[in-house]
C-alpha cells in the first residue's frame, strides 16, 4: 500500500478558548475521494485549512504529500476589481501554466463544469454564488492539481451543475487526482 496523500495524527486546534479539533486523526488516500462529515461546527473547515497549511496546529501532526494542491472554499471571495480572465491568467502564470494550454484547459473545464465563459471578461465578484462557486472550480483545476480540497462542494450549485460536479469528480479519481470534500449533508455525498 503506498503512503496517504494527506496524513493528519491526534491533531489539535484551539481558537483562543474554544477548542475546534482535539486530538484528531485521519488519513486520506490517494487517487481517492474522500469526505470529511459532520454538523456544523464540528471542525471540518479548520481541518482542511490544516491540511492546506493555512493553519498551523496547536498540538499533533499534519502532512499533505501532494505537489499541486486546487482548493476551493465554501463561499469563494475575490478582489472586486478583478476580472475572471485576470484570475486566470495570474493563476496560470503562478502554477507554470502556458497561454495555449491556458485557452485549452479553460474551454474544457467551462464545459465540464457549466459555466459560461463570456462571463471572463466581468469581475468575479460581480458573478452570481452559483457562478463563483463554477468559477473557483475552474481557477483551481486549472493547473491540473494532484489533490483537490473542497469545503461543502456543491454550495450554491443548481442540480444540474452539481450532476456535472459529481460526474467530474470521477474523472478526475479516475485521472489520478486525490479528492478531499467537506461537508454537513451526507445525502450530497453518497
Amino acid at each position: 500500500m503506498s503512503a496517504p496523500a494527506v496524513e493528519a495524527l491526534n491533531v489539535s486546534k484551539r481558537y483562543g478558548r474554544i477548542e475546534a479539533l482535539t486530538g484528531v486523526s485521519f488519513f486520506v488516500p490517494g487517487k481517492a475521494v474522500t469526505v470529511l462529515l459532520g454538523e456544523n461546527g464540528a471542525g471540518k473547515t479548520t481541518a482542511l485549512k490544516l491540511v492546506l497549511g493555512f493553519l498551523r496546529p496547536d498540538g499533533g501532526f499534519i502532512e499533505s504529500r501532494k505537489a499541486q494542491v486546487g482548493y476551493v472554499p465554501d463561499r469563494p471571495a475575490f478582489f472586486p476589481w478583478l476580472r475572471g480572465r485576470d484570475v486566470l491568467a495570474a493563476t496560470a502564470l503562478a502554477s507554470g501554466v502556458d497561454r495555449p494550454k491556458l485557452d485549452f484547459r479553460v474551454a474544457g473545464l467551462s464545459d465540464r463544469l457549466g459555466f459560461d465563459p463570456g462571463l471572463l471578461g466581468r469581475p468575479v465578484q460581480a458573478y452570481s454564488p452559483g457562478n463563483r462557486k463554477k468559477f473557483s472550480y475552474l481557477q483551481s483545476l486549472l493547473p491540473s492539481p494532484d489533490l483537490l480540497v473542497a469545503d461543502e462542494p456543491f454550495s450554491s450549485l443548481d442540480p444540474e451543475a452539481i450532476r456535472s460536479l459529481r460526474a467530474l469528480f470521477l474523472d478526475l479519481k479516475r485521472e489520478g487526482t486525490t479528492l478531499l470534500l467537506s461537508s454537513h449533508a451526507i445525502s450530497e455525498m453518497e
